[in-house]
């Protein structure tokens, strides 16, 4: 499966998994610190805003960044300087100052994702664009799934100081993985030609119609699920009982899910109905997942209602990113992703602002209860909407450049032709480096 896919594909799931792992880990090891010091869940509130709401209020100049440097020099940048940022954050007690530097982490990475997520499509070709994306979320979710208990494990034996350095070692494995990856995207910052069928984005660019609905949809479901994070450690270890290392293993749980649904997810067709189905089915298993987990009496139980909602959860957004990575043009690829990033981003963000709130109106349990009713409703109405979406035309890739056996490329429907009378290398489906749009 890896094979298939090329190298760079190969080395950009190791680089993902070692620093997801070392992430998560490090957030395990925040959060634990912050609740064994006697906070509220106001401190933890804080805390998980800070690592999400630079994704909101930066993602815009994020997206210019990725549309005009070249995407090694941003991943290896970045990495480096996040590793530095974990240094002072593993001796760090004032409560302010942990907040500041990881809020410093997640905007880095929220650089550094959508560089990451922009050079994806020009690694492989558009049918194995979905497939690419699915082993990318499954290294994600074997990262999570390890940095989960691993994080818990450490913490209680060695100390959260420990838990952070590991991190530090995994933004070195970042850098040093982006340095050997071929493919390279250095953009054209000029505006691509507007197209026909599409509505006007808010960047001033041109989009599908599909896409501020599904990203609407996407966001307001993570929204209501991202309600269950802050009340998540108290309804584990409080309410259920579960120690530091079982409330690790039952969080681990959501990324078996989501590990589940690449086998899945990477079969299915890479088109814009399918994958906008997808979505919306997999935002309703992730609601019922949710609601099943509220009514539980046991972490086992919460357990088995997890493996679901990483099933659904990991559906939803490997399907959400290649619906945007096929439809956005190239060289706006970096600010189309980090508009509808920054909608889904938004989404954590004001349920992390709620959380608190809610813990204290509904409880641990009601949160999780409110939470899966409301992620099942959202899915329903965006299934009974995407029907009056208007169609869009064919050739969903404005940036794909096929060429013949001669190597010429003419308007889409002739390339389409000569597309299917021969068959065609994999460099020559797509190119590995940026180039200006195709006009004609």
């Amino acid at each position: 499966m890896w094979r298939s896919l090329g190298r760079d594909v190969a080395i950009t799931a190791v680089i993902v998994g070692c620093s997801v792992l070392g992430d998560v880990a490090a957030q395990v090891a925040l959060v634990l610190r912050t609740h064994e010091d006697g906070n509220s869940a106001w401190a933890v509130t804080a805390l998980l805003l800070a690592g999400n709401l630079p994704a909101v209020l930066f993602a815009r100049p994020a997206g210019e960044l990725v549309d005009r440097y070249d995407s090694r020099a941003l991943m290896v940048g970045c990495a480096l300087v996040q590793a530095l940022i974990c240094l002072p954050l593993a001796v760090a007690t004032s409560m302010g100052v942990m907040v500041a530097l990881a809020a410093g982490l997640a905007t880095l990475t929220t650089v550094a994702g959508l560089a990451r997520n922009a050079l994806v499509p020009d690694m492989v070709t558009e049918q194995q664009l979905l497939h690419a994306n699915a082993v990318l979320r499954a290294a994600n979710a074997i990262g999570r799934m390890a940095g989960w208990p691993i994080g818990g494990f450490l913490t209680g034996l060695l100390g959260s100081d420990f838990v952070l350095l590991l991190d530090a070692v995994s933004f070195g494995v970042l850098a040093a993985g982006a340095m050997v990856i071929h493919t390279r995207r250095v953009p054209n910052p000029a505006p691509g030609p507007r197209r026909e069928g599409k509505v006007r984005a808010p960047a001033g660019m041109t989009i599908d119609p599909i896409l501020p609905l599904i990203a609407s949809s996407v966001g307001l479901v993570l929204l209501f699920v991202s309600t269950t994070n802050v009340a998540q450690v108290f309804f584990l270890k409080d309410i259920l009982g579960a120690s530091d290392t079982g409330y690790g293993v039952v969080s681990a749980c959501w990324m078996v899910g989501t590990v589940l649904a690449v086998p899945i997810v990477a079969q299915s067709r890479c088109t814009r109905g399918t994958l906008a189905l997808m979505v919306i089915i997999s935002e309703a298993a992730t609601g019922v997942a949710v609601l099943g987990a509220g009514l539980a009496s046991s972490p086992v139980t919460v357990g088995a209602w997890y493996v679901l909602g990483g099933l659904g959860s990991s559906s939803m957004l490997i399907a959400g990113a290649t619906l945007r990575q096929l439809l956005a043009p190239r060289d706006a690829r970096g600010r189309v992703l980090a508009i509808y990033n920054t909608l889904v981003s938004a989404g954590v963000v004001v349920a992390l602002g709620l959380s608190a709130v809610l813990m204290s109106w509904l409880g641990a349990r009601g949160v999780f209860v409110v939470a899966g009713v409301l992620a099942v409703t959202a899915a329903t109405l965006t299934g009974g909407v995407v029907h009056v979406v208007p169609r869009r035309p064919s050739n969903p890739r404005g940036d794909q450049v096929v060429r013949s056996m001669t190597g010429s490329a003419g308007p889409w429907w002739h390339r389409k032709a000569a597309a299917g009378a021969a068959p065609r290398g994999r460099d020559e489906a797509i190119p590995r480096v940026c180039q200006p749009l195709t006009t004609e």
